[in-house]
């Protein structure tokens, strides 16, 4: 008992030594900024492969969680972007704009583990980067189908219900199997993020064994996050006539502090952890 009453105290004073809550601020804002830029190469794709029929059906399928207003300003922007003639060039510039901000999200992950493990940062500016590309590219896969399931699967289902005949079995089915899948494709790419984002190079088997319990910790607390937000999204409606898209921003700015503050604790109890498997202090490669 005492062990693990030591242990949580280390934690916690690891998260306030090393300004989690700093560096967590820090990653909401860089992806605070990404989403613009997304959001522009996601609506200049299509442009170049999208249908005006395509439009009614997002229009249909947001109507269960945007406010009117936002309805008309997004109706309105498909429609000059459907008919613009530059959306191949945009959808570039975009892109590279949404990898270039969410990337640096995932440096200040690093930034974050490496003072978890006390160790300092020793990769070329090439290797860092790209390494933090190719995370956010897979992280951002996961994301986009974990948010789907757990936030937005019961309007998905609702709205697909309206031009296929699916059976409340296969529904109940698909609400149910949508947490485990979710809890999964977490766990792994956080395991990858734990496992090859600090400039570890000793004890590899140990930093692959602490990190799973990391990863456990932040899928599990994610979830629990991502079901307390997906009870607002469900009863939006009742909040649209005072709040608006302004209360909507909101959760979302605290949701994605949430998301970063969860993962850089779950990297601080794998360096704990860490420390507490490896026989000796974590040495670094002097060399990168």
């Amino acid at each position: 008992m005492s062990k693990t009453l030591n242990f949580i105290k280390d934690v916690g004073k690891g998260i306030l030594d090393h300004d989690y809550p700093g560096l967590a601020s820090e990653m909401a804002y860089n992806l605070i900024l990404s989403l613009f830029p997304f959001a522009i190469f996601a609506v200049s794709i299509f442009g170049l492969f999208g249908t005006p029929n395509n439009i009614n059906q997002i229009i249909n399928l947001l109507n269960a969680v945007a406010p009117t207003e936002t309805l008309h300003l997004i109706r309105d922007v498909l429609n000059e972007i459907f008919r613009s003639s530059s959306t191949g060039l945009l959808s570039i510039i975009a892109l590279i704009g949404a990898l270039w901000t969410s990337s640096r999200a995932i440096l200040s992950i690093v930034k974050g583990m490496n003072r978890a493990y006390e160790v300092p940062e020793t990769r070329s500016f090439i290797k860092l980067n790209g390494l933090a590309l190719l995370t956010v590219i897979m992280f951002a896969i996961v994301l986009l189908i974990s948010v789907n399931l757990t936030i937005f699967g019961t309007t998905i289902l609702e709205f697909l219900s309206r031009f296929l005949p699916i059976s409340n079995d296969v529904s109940t089915t698909v609400l149910l199997v949508r947490w485990p899948i979710t809890l999964f494709s977490l766990f792994t790419i956080t395991l990858i993020i734990y496992y090859f984002l600090p400039n570890v190079h000793f004890y590899k088997k140990k930093l692959l064994l602490s990190s799973v319990f990391g990863s456990l910790f932040f899928s599990i607390f994610w979830l629990f996050g991502s079901w307390l937000f997906s009870l607002y999204v469900e009863n939006f409606a009742r909040y649209n006539a005072v709040y608006g898209t302004l209360g909507a921003f909101i959760v979302l700015l605290i949701w994605l502090y949430y998301t970063s503050l969860i993962m850089l604790i779950g990297g601080e109890i794998s360096s704990e952890l860490y420390k507490v498997f490896s026989p000796k202090i974590v040495e670094v490669k002097n060399k990168p």
